[in-house]
């Protein structure tokens, strides 16, 4: 009988071996547990993290009123539904100039130039004064209703008009510079 006595305190010892083992797991296990639930830090000493929030808080009061005038212009805007105007004019430039190649650019630029050089020579004196008489001109003969049809005889006798000779004369002027201009070129 000692003999069946020993085999059940072995067993029972064995058993409490294993509930011992299996506490100390389950308490391994919680304790991991806890670490990952523990929100991660960024690893920022004290000394660093009261500055960022002090120098954060000292840029907060200096610019308090700009700050609370640019909330309040956010506001208007979104309430006047012109922000989402602003945001979707902002994705359109995006999209253009993105969408624009270095050719592109160039021809651009080049059309601008071509207009300010036609603007530059539009703002000469004698270039703004002829335009202005051709200009006039143009505004009288259209004033007189439509133009009579006229052949080589018709043409003959309106030579001998002093207004017409002096218009004559003008206009050779102008296809004599412009020929020498082509010329140049």
């Amino acid at each position: 009988m000692a003999e069946d006595r020993q085999p059940g305190m072995e067993e029972a010892a064995e058993s409490g071996a294993k509930a011992e083992a299996d506490s100390e797991v389950e308490e391994a296990a919680d304790s991991e547990l806890e670490k990952e639930a523990e929100p991660e830090t960024e690893a920022v000493g004290e000394p660093e993290a009261e500055s960022a929030s002090r120098s954060l808080a000292d840029v907060s009061d200096e610019y308090d009123e700009d700050l609370a005038a640019a909330a309040e212009s956010l506001v208007r805007l979104q309430r006047a539904g012109t922000l989402d105007d602003l945001v979707s004019a902002a994705d359109t430039i995006s999209l253009a100039s993105a969408a624009l190649d270095d050719g592109m650019v160039q021809r651009l630029a080049a059309t601008g130039t071509t207009v300010g050089e036609l603007a530059d020579t539009a703002t000469e004196e004698d270039v703004a004064d002829g335009l202005d008489d051709v200009l006039v001109a143009v505004g009288e003969a259209k004033g007189q209703g439509p133009p009579d049809r006229v052949g080589f005889v018709g043409l003959a006798r309106a030579l001998r008009d002093p207004a017409v000779q002096t218009g004559l004369g003008y206009l050779l002027s102008v296809l004599r510079a412009l020929g020498r201009e082509a010329e140049r070129e």
